[in-house]
């Protein structure tokens, strides 16, 4: 049971880390939905900004624990990413507002991480 704890910790650190890997899927982002580049800044604001709100899954971990905050996370971090990827495609408008609360979605769930 400790290697299985260890293994989902080790993914969860990963996932964690996400937003650090802006740089590497930005280019791509900002080509696909037209974004300029103020728009990317905000992109790049919105990830930050969902990790300042941290506290919000800090709370959480208080009062719930581990496992009910790490499925929060998860959750978060699917619809954040899959939200930018049906934008990007074309399936929901690629607005900037859009982008960017997806973002922030992202951030959030990498501050519950």
């Amino acid at each position: 049971m400790r290697w299985v704890t260890a293994g989902f910790g080790c993914l969860l650190m990963v996932c964690a880390g996400t937003i650090y890997l802006l740089p590497a899927w930005g280019d791509g982002l900002r080509s696909q939905a037209q974004l300029s580049v103020s728009d990317y800044n905000l992109v790049a604001t919105g990830l930050n900004a969902g990790t300042w709100l941290g506290v919000i899954g800090g709370a959480l971990y208080d009062k719930v624990g581990p496992l009910p905050t790490g499925f929060c996370a998860t959750v978060l971090l699917l619809l954040g990413y899959f939200g930018i990827r049906l934008c990007v495609q074309g399936i929901l408008p690629p607005k900037t507002w859009l982008i960017v609360i997806f973002a922030l979605i992202i951030g959030q769930g990498s501050g519950f991480v």
